[in-house]
């Protein structure tokens, strides 16, 4: 999903800028796909909202807006990686983790290097305070944006076009 793809996009960042920039192109960087996103989602509320006029159903409208948001995101996925430099290659993997299969010896690299950090936290009290607190507030504010629509239908009978428009001005 969303923060999955961010991982991927978030590590093209070095690529593309310089240290004393990345912050910058950092936020210009999210503004855009929130600023492309909240662009798409109206024109598919549009779609929803005037589906009759469009000559389409109610389920058409729908299957058509989720696959042309499919098809937007893919779209400036592809544009954007065919415009990155062609990046060095990292460091390669210790002798003992190449030999396993399918990307493994990157998940047990990745896994060793989270269990370093996860033993160093023992010394920065005031940090492990801040992830357990940012991870519960994440954790509520998730929650409350992937629940709201389900709940706007299901106890307070808002019709789609009207939890659209709920939802594009939350997101604004």
């Amino acid at each position: 999903g969303f923060v999955g793809a961010n991982v991927f996009y978030d590590a093209f960042l070095p690529v593309i800028a310089r240290r004393e920039e990345r912050d910058r192109v950092s936020s210009l960087g999210y503004a855009a796909g929130y600023l492309g996103g909240g662009l798409h989602f109206g024109l598919s509320l549009l779609v929803v909202a005037f589906h009759h006029r469009l000559g389409l159903t109610a389920p058409a409208a729908a299957r058509l807006v989720m696959a042309s948001a499919g098809l937007w995101w893919a779209g400036f996925a592809l544009a954007a990686a065919g415009r990155l430099p062609e990046g060095r290659r990292g460091r390669r993997l210790p002798p003992a983790l190449r030999r396993l299969r399918l990307g493994a010896g990157y998940a047990v690299l990745g896994l060793r290097r989270v269990g370093r950090t996860l033993r160093r936290l023992r010394r920065l009290p005031n940090l492990l305070l801040f992830l357990a607190a940012f991870f519960a507030y994440n954790d509520g504010i998730q929650t409350v944006v992937r629940m709201a629509a389900i709940y706007g239908r299901q106890e307070l009978g808002l019709a789609p076009a009207v939890l659209m428009g709920a939802l594009l001005v939350a997101q604004a």
